[in-house]
């Protein structure tokens, strides 16, 4: 699509509720029950189908429908949020995608605040993903916006970590709340001895620096298995309790809509309302 008619359709889309979000599961291996849900954006279009944010987020964040987009997913996440503690479903938190632009626009931070305290929703339970696509060379301007977000309670996450050049840079530098493993270094774990440490590694360095550690792109029982395994015997001496590992993917749950997510949640975790 050319960028203006994409920006048109977009704004077309949102009116006509073409946009919409799928949310997959994120489980505590230590407990064996989903505790997260990552939101994923999806837009029905009405010629090309389903379209995931590959296809359309990078041109739709650089133009005038990024706002919209921005207030469309703070919306969803926070009257789902609310919806679930409703519905007894316990405290599930959401992590939703946002490009750092965002994050880095004034009023944002104050935004995500007022829309948590409309819908009274614990601030916690909201986790912002900053995307592989954000400006990590402006890192004061990041900084300040990622602490004013968890001084409201938010917490902060980085996505894909792993993939950039200047990942551990990153990691040290700005103070993450959750950290997630790009799914890629899963693909030959456990059976692969590089992969198996990298992710080890990895798990180890959450843990002794107080981050949460997620593992993406889990898409087999045995890999599932594995970090069952490895949860509880890796720790950090330097803290009381390290925070536990949590596995996201195909092998816990593919993506669901929001009418399966009682049925998701009963066979988990053993919930019936």
């Amino acid at each position: 699509m050319l960028r203006h008619a994409l920006h048109m359709e977009a704004r077309e889309g949102f009116r006509h509720n073409q946009f919409f979000l799928m949310f997959q599961p994120r489980l505590c291996a230590t407990r064996n029950e989903v505790v997260s849900f990552e939101a994923l954006l999806r837009w029905q279009h009405p010629r090309n189908g389903l379209l995931t944010p590959a296809h359309f987020m990078a041109d739709l964040e650089l133009s005038n429908v990024s706002a919209q987009l921005t207030r469309f997913l703070l919306t969803e996440a926070v009257q789902r949020i609310a919806d679930w503690r409703t519905r007894g479903f316990g405290r599930l938190a959401m992590s939703i995608n946002m490009p750092g632009a965002e994050i880095m626009r004034e009023g944002f931070s104050s935004q995500v605040a007022h829309m948590l305290k409309w819908h009274d929703v614990d601030p916690q339970l909201l986790e912002i993903e900053i995307t592989e696509r954000t400006d990590f060379s402006v890192f004061p301007t990041l900084d300040a916006h990622v602490r004013r977000l968890q001084q409201h309670g938010v917490r902060v996450a980085l996505d894909d970590f792993g993939t950039g050049y200047a990942s551990l840079s990153v990691f040290q530098r700005l103070p993450f709340d959750t950290v997630k493993l790009d799914r890629s270094f899963m693909a030959c774990a456990p059976d692969n001895n590089n992969a198996r440490a990298v992710v080890e590694t990895f798990i180890d360095l959450c843990q002794r620096t107080g981050r949460q550690p997620v593992i993406e792109g889990v898409e087999h029982p045995v890999q599932l298995e594995w970090l069952r395994e490895m949860s509880g015997q890796m720790s950090a001496p330097t803290l009381a309790q390290a925070p536990d590992i949590e596995a996201q993917g195909y092998a816990v749950s593919p993506p669901v809509d929001s009418d399966e997510i009682e049925t998701l949640l009963g066979k988990l975790n053993g919930i019936r309302t």
